[in-house]
């Protein structure tokens, strides 16, 4: 009886704290405290964060050996947002993959930051892949996973918020990548 009423106070604190999030992430750009971050630093914390909340969940992080000079991994950003959507991603790849495990590769490309985050869990339907950034839907391949449809949406307001893209390819019983991209600090200088 008490391990179930912890568990449910922890999955609501965890479905609070993306909700406001979410808010966070829909405030006018003006509000927003938007500095020059690493890249790979939110990464590596990423992951601390999520195997520390999900101990049994395993991050491989590969970083592109072109990405030699530090200033191709600044962005520019709010560090809990885009923080927030890491953990997010990841959080979905090992929950939705029998080994808990995610690759996530960083590489750079015409002035962007790539992410890719890929796992070999249950996949999504690829009728429902163009659905997974709308708040609150879940693909019908999930029933028995624990979640409630905010983690994607949340993701991409917070990358498009940061003048990226987010991308989703999926194969039905094969596995999902994520792909994220950012425009790196140098580029959004001369945006301003």
């Amino acid at each position: 009886m008490l391990l179930s009423l912890k568990e449910d106070i922890t999955n609501l604190k965890a479905v609070s704290n993306r909700l406001l999030l979410l808010a966070q992430a829909s405030m006018v750009d003006v509000e927003k405290k938007f500095v020059p971050l690493r890249l790979d630093h939110l990464l590596w914390d990423s992951k601390a964060e999520l195997v520390r909340m999900h101990p049994e969940n395993r991050v491989t992080i590969n970083l592109d050996p072109e990405l030699d000079d530090e200033s191709n991994l600044q962005v520019f950003g709010d560090e809990q947002l885009l923080k927030g959507a890491i953990v997010n991603i990841m959080d979905n790849a090992c929950k939705y993959s029998q080994d808990h495990h995610v690759t996530v590769n960083l590489r750079m490309t015409a002035g962007k930051t790539i992410l890719e985050f890929k796992d070999k869990g249950v996949g999504i339907p690829s009728d429902q892949v163009t659905r997974l950034f709308e708040p609150f839907y879940r693909g019908s391949n999930v029933t028995g996973f624990k979640g409630v449809g905010i983690g994607l949406s949340l993701a991409y307001r917070i990358v498009k918020g940061h003048f990226g893209d987010i991308f989703v390819e999926s194969q039905e019983g094969k596995g999902t990548k994520v792909v994220i991209h950012l425009p790196i600090f140098n580029s959004i200088l001369s945006w301003i």
